[in-house]
């Protein structure tokens, strides 16, 4: 079997632009990159003898952060929704994946997230634009995993607390 290769390039992330949690318009936000989707556990040491003279440790919570750049574009929706909920503290639904949302295979997470940081860009030599972080927040929607099956088909199941 030929072996998948996936590139950093490929990778997509959307934003809900319409509809409602449960049945959403992901719209594709082609206007960000460098996308880095860091999903970490917190641990919990284990004072007990179990270890034999080693500490041991278990993953307790999961943060995810999200972070990459955004070309400044006032006439690109995506731009300005992000721009809008930095600025008014507001979560967006959405979703990153490793490939696309119709692509077998692709995989990632569905989040409410909100922004943290907006820094812009404007480097004599670079493109006018924002590096941003994201990370989920209170929210009425599902924390989610998504994985596209073989058929193109993106499929949602919940993050399960530890």
């Amino acid at each position: 079997m030929a072996k998948k290769i996936r590139y950093g390039w490929k990778a997509k992330g959307y934003y809900r632009s319409a509809g409602t949690f449960e049945s959403p318009t992901m719209t594709e936000i082609s206007v960000i990159g460098n996308l880095k989707v860091s999903p970490k556990y917190s641990g919990q040491t284990i004072p007990t003898r179990e270890g034999k003279g080693m500490q041991l440790d278990e993953p307790t919570f999961l943060g995810i952060e999200v972070s990459g750049f955004i070309r400044d574009d006032e006439n690109d929706a995506a731009f300005l929704a992000f721009d809008a909920a930095f600025h008014a503290k507001t979560e967006l639904d959405m979703a990153f994946l490793n490939g696309g949302i119709t692509e077998a295979g692709s995989r990632g997470y569905r989040l409410g997230m909100k922004l943290h940081e907006w820094e812009q860009q404007q480097d004599n030599e670079g493109v006018l634009g924002y590096q941003f972080v994201l990370k989920p927040c209170i929210s009425d929607n599902v924390k989610q995993r998504a994985v596209v099956s073989a058929e193109g088909v993106v499929a949602y199941s919940e993050l399960a607390a530890a």
